[in-house]
């Protein structure tokens, strides 16, 4: 049976990475109730998950547009907090030494208030994805074993220039940079992304 469990996971989880497992010897323990000794079998544990070390080259391309995709939204988002910060501000305050009505209400600023509180949090949550995803692409990318590779990849993807940037900053022509980009990408997918 346990021949049997084994071929049908591996199977299972082919091109999926590899799982160790972890002997856990037994030990002794008390009984809460009782408070007798009893012996407390050997679990097997996994002991880890190691993602499968190629990547095609889109995923790899889908993985690092990811990480450009957070900053833009971050950027999204720090500029919409901005703009209700500015509506915030803009607001007058009601003066009751003045016999006109205001049009202002008490509910608009609250209103207000809360929209903004709620995108400093959502902003927060993104930068936290941001720095995360940010921080695990960019230990991939060290790991690349041409600089020119890691180069490219950190000022497209991680700086978020635009080729054509990237271009005048790496000194290369365009069709040099696509051609580049090309193999580091496909060098990319070949490093393991450990987890523990």
């Amino acid at each position: 049976m346990e021949v049997i469990t084994k071929s049908v996971l591996a199977e299972t989880l082919k091109n999926r990475g590899t799982f160790d497992t972890k002997d856990v010897p037994e030990r002794q323990g008390v009984n809460p109730q009782t408070g007798e000794s009893v012996t407390i079998a050997a679990p097997k544990l996994w002991k880890t998950y190691r993602r499968a070390a190629m990547m095609t080259v889109d995923e790899a391309k889908r993985e690092l547009h990811y990480v450009r995709s957070l900053d833009k939204a971050l950027k999204s988002a720090e500029d919409e907090i901005s703009r209700y910060r500015s509506d915030i501000y803009s607001l007058q305050a009601t003066d009751y030494s003045k016999d006109k009505v205001q049009t202002f209400s008490h509910s608009d600023l609250s209103d207000k208030i809360c929209r903004l509180t709620e995108l400093k949090y959502k902003a927060d949550r993104l930068w936290d994805r941001l720095i995360d995803e940010r921080t695990r692409v960019i230990l991939k990318i060290r790991q690349l074993d041409k600089p020119i590779y890691q180069s490219l990849l950190i000022e497209y993807y991680i700086c978020g220039k635009t080729w054509g940037q990237v271009c005048v900053a790496l000194s290369y022509s365009w069709k040099q940079i696509h051609r580049l980009h090309a193999k580091a990408l496909e060098c990319y997918g070949k490093i393991e992304d450990d987890i523990e």
